[in-house]
Formats: C-alpha cells, sequence, structure tokens
C-alpha cells in the first residue's frame, strides 16, 4: 500500500510524442521490479527492495519509457554528502552494484535523448554517482557513453580488481591433501561437542538467524578488533537493511547463508548469493576463539563444493586480496570503478581534481584481466570476502 501512495506521486517529463517519455518517481515503484526479470540472472537481484533498503526509506527513481510506453531503464537515486553538491547516488546493499537497470531494447539513440533531457538533468540533479561498479559491466558502459554523448562529464576513479573463483576449471576447490587436512580439523571439532550445518534459504530467512550472523562477527577479530565498519550484520542496523531486503521472495531465495554450530553456539558461516552460474561471495567470518580448527577454510570450501554441484560456474569474490584469494586460485578480473556524473565543464574539471580523470564521449571504460597462479594450500580466509 505504501508503494502505491509513493507511486501516485509521479511527475512526468515527456519529450515529444514520437520520444521516449522519462517518468521521476518518488522511491522506488514496481517497474523496476518488471525490469529486473527482464535483466540477465546475474544482476535480476537489483529489485526496488535492493535499493529501497539501502535508501531507508527515501529516494527517487526516474523512468525512462520508450516509444511503446514500456519502460527501458530505471534509474534510482537517493540524496548523498556533500549536500553542497547536490549530489545523488544510485544506492545498493553490496557493491559492487551499485548500477542501474537498462533494458536490451534501450537504444543508445534513446539515452542520449533522456540524458540530455532538461527534466532528466534536473532529476538527477548536476552531480550523481554511480559506484562502485564493474567496468566492464555492459551497462555501465552503455550508460557511460550515452552520458557524455548527451553532455555530461563522466569522471571514474579506481576502487580495486574484482577477484573471482572459476569452479568450472576447480579454481578455488581444495585439493586431495587440503580437503584431507580440512576434515581432521573437522574431527577435532567435533570432539568438544556436536557439529551441525545448516543452509538457510528463502521462507527460512528469519531474525534469529541474521541474529546469528551477528554474533558470529561479534565474535570474529573484525568484531573484537576493529570498528565494524566492514561486518554485514554485526550491528542491528546493518541486519535491519537485510531483513528489509530479504522480505523480496526473489532475493530471498538467492541469497543463502551456510551456517557451522557448534552443539547450539553458531560458531561460522558463509553468505552468499547464487544467480543461476554465477555466484557473489558477499561474507564468511568465523569466531576467533575458534580460528585454529581453521573453521573460514572448512566454511567456505563446504559452500563452494556445494556451489558447483547446483551449476554455478563463477564465484565473485569483490575486490582486494590479502592474499588468500590469490592462493586458492582465484583470477584477477576486471576493474571496478567509481563513477561521477557531472553537468558543466568548470565543475567537471574541478572534481576531476580529487576524484579522477574524465572519460571521452566515445571512449570506453578502462579494464583488465590477468591471471593469477594457483597455489596447493588454502590459507585462512578473513572476515568478508568483498
Amino acid at each position: 500500500m505504501r508503494e502505491r501512495a509513493i507511486e501516485r506521486q509521479m511527475y512526468k517529463g515527456s519529450i515529444t510524442a514520437a520520444k521516449p517519455a522519462i517518468e521521476l518517481h518518488e522511491g522506488f515503484p514496481e517497474v523496476i521490479d518488471s525490469l529486473a526479470r527482464r535483466a540477465t540472472s546475474a544482476q535480476s537481484f537489483l529489485r526496488s527492495a535492493w535499493y529501497r533498503a539501502w535508501a531507508g526509506g527515501s529516494g527517487q527513481t526516474m523512468i525512462l519509457n520508450g516509444a511503446d510506453g514500456a519502460a527501458i531503464a530505471a534509474v534510482p537515486t537517493m540524496k548523498a554528502s556533500p549536500a553542497v553538491l547536490g549530489l545523488r547516488t544510485v544506492p545498493g546493499c553490496y557493491w559492487p552494484f551499485r548500477s542501474i537497470l537498462v533494458a536490451d531494447s534501450a537504444t543508445e539513440e534513446d539515452l542520449v535523448k533522456a540524458f540530455s533531457h532538461s527534466f532528466a538533468i534536473k532529476a538527477l540533479s548536476p552531480v550523481w554517482r554511480m559506484g562502485p561498479v564493474s567496468a566492464q559491466d555492459p551497462t555501465v558502459q552503455h550508460v557511460s557513453r550515452a552520458a557524455s554523448l548527451a553532455g555530461w562529464s563522466v569522471l571514474q576513479r579506481p576502487v580495486g580488481k574484482s577477484w573471482f573463483f572459476d569452479l568450472a576449471s576447480g579454481n578455488g576447490l581444495p585439493g586431495k591433501s587440503t580437503a584431507k587436512r580440512l576434515r581432521q580439523y573437522e574431527r577435532r571439532l567435533a570432539e568438544l561437542g556436536r557439529v551441525s550445518w545448516r543452509r538457510v534459504s528463502g521462507a527460512e530467512w528469519d531474525q534469529t538467524t541474521l541474529d546469528q550472523l551477528g554474533k558470529v562477527e561479534e565474535e570474529s577479530w573484525v568484531g573484537r578488533a576493529t570498528d565494524g565498519s566492514g561486518a554485514k550484520f554485526l550491528q542491528p542496523a546493518k541486519r535491519a537493511l537485510w531483513r528489509d531486503v530479504l522480505r523480496d521472495s526473489h532475493i530471498a531465495e538467492i541469497c543463502q547463508a551456510t551456517i557451522v554450530s557448534l552443539d547450539d553456539r553458531p560458531i561460522a558461516f558463509s553468505f552468499d548469493m547464487l544467480c543461476e552460474t554465477v555466484q557473489y561471495a558477499i561474507a564468511c567470518s568465523f569466531s576467533e576463539d575458534m580460528g585454529h580448527f581453521r573453521l573460514g577454510n572448512i566454511v567456505t570450501c563446504n559452500q563452494l563444493n556445494y556451489a558447483r554441484e547446483k551449476g554455478i560456474a563463477t564465484v565473485h569474490l569483490g575486490s582486494g586480496d590479502l592474499g588468500y584469494k590469490r592462493q586458492m586460485g582465484a583470477t584477477e578480473g576486471e576493474d571496478h570503478v567509481d563513477l561521477l556524473f557531472v553537468r558543466g565543464r568548470i565543475k567537471a574539471g574541478l572534481l576531476a581534481l580529487k576524484w579522477g580523470p574524465k572519460l571521452g564521449g566515445t571512449k570506453t571504460l578502462r579494464h583488465s584481466a590477468t591471471i593469477a597462479p594457483r597455489a596447493a594450500r588454502v590459507p585462512r580466509p578473513p572476515h568478508s570476502a568483498s
């Protein structure tokens, strides 16, 4: 009911009868879900709940409609700091997916006309941010080029390289000797009490499960030795965010927690999003006093074996590596970049001094891919995969 009430507070800006129409909705309307259902399976989670939870119920969405009246793009944004710039940003629960939705039917001409229209310029504000995102993502390439051609300066700053496991070739999966050592650790752990495994997804998600993930993070090195900003479930506010996201049945179904417990105490977990053949490893954590049992390795390898059995071919690990990703056989992938869309050359020139260089109107985002060697042993992973 609330979403319908918000949707009634809609504003329209028509370019011409023969050109796409632009609509500005308060909040994040259901048309976003319609676009997400037509997106690739690897991005089908970019739904209204994904944006709404991070935006805290505020924000707005610019919808671009094609000549037939059907939505062909959605640009969800929220206010961001510094407020003096009028900055808006694309929200999202887990980077590098602070991106927008563009249907395959949207042409470059459609997007250029939309981004150059005065209604869109006012709706997006003179400065808006999309990122961090993958530099190789087709939507990012498409939107950046169209915005440049429409008169926006697109500034980019690098935020790291992505890493991934190619499960189809066995990278990331433990070898025979490693698997044998991990089984030995599991037997030693079982001497302390009853060890149980639980996988949670779909309708099984509840507040108790989220609290268990938060408890493990509280007992992890991140909860004990840092400010906790890298944790996903440590603070009640972050658990509430994920609870809101998981109310969406599609997102709840593809999000999975693998939890290891000793008697009734949760001591390790892996939190992942499985999208048909692609998995996003969002977080992995374990109780610090149990670290000598190699719990991080055990839960990670168990989940990766499960993922391969379910047909997952590629596991995205986010950016950055302290060594464990490379040593497990991960491959270094494309760049992650943070994009700033700026209206006005002088303003863009000043912001480029702090943010990063400007993209040309016909350039594509830079990217690279290098192969990392695989090592035999599986080292202890850090708390979070992102």
